[in-house]
């Protein structure tokens, strides 16, 4: 029969690690200072991040055209301050769609800054639904293929994406390399 004394420590060894693995599991999100970041657009963070993001289309053609509008939102309303702290956020739907409006955005004009970063930001997976399909990618592939239309060889749209975004074609070499 086993002493009070091994017991006892068992015991205090199985409620450290019980608490040291539940500070572990929310360590990532610690760092997150809403302080001066706009309300609503926190809430449409969280949501995006719990979902990730959507076509506008859901599972058997049902309009999920709400959720593209909270997307666009996010990119639209935020300011630059506010992308460049959601660039680096423990989510990578949340940082794709940084990425998207800081190369959208008027205030800096060195674009491929931003592409290069993300071209390297591979870390988090971005979370796609398009229809009854849904896909895991990373940023640089989200960029590509959703915001810049080059998957199906979609060239028309594909211009006129790079004419918004004030980019050459050459400048999506940047996203098509692979990370070293």
């Amino acid at each position: 029969m086993p002493s009070n004394r091994w017991v006892y420590s068992f015991g205090s060894l199985l409620l450290l690690s019980f608490f040291l693995l539940y500070q572990l599991s929310f360590e990532e999100y610690r760092w997150v200072n809403w302080e001066n970041f706009n309300p609503d657009l926190k809430e449409i963070v969280l949501a995006i991040e719990k979902r990730g993001l959507s076509s506008g289309i859901g599972a058997e053609g049902i309009s999920t055209e709400w959720e593209l509008k909270e997307q666009k939102q996010l990119v639209q309303l935020s300011t630059a301050p506010e992308l460049m702290f959601l660039k680096d956020y423990p989510n990578g739907s949340i940082r794709s769609l940084a990425y998207h409006g800081l190369i959208l955005s008027s205030e800096y004009p060195l674009k491929k800054k931003f592409l290069e970063e993300a071209a390297k930001d591979t870390i988090y997976q971005v979370d796609y639904q398009a229809g009854c399909l849904a896909y895991e990618m990373t940023i640089p592939e989200y960029l590509l293929n959703i915001v810049f239309k080059e998957e199906y060889d979609m060239l028309p749209f594909q211009r006129k994406a790079l004419l918004k975004y004030g980019l050459k074609p050459s400048d999506l070499d940047i996203l098509r390399r692979l990370p070293s």
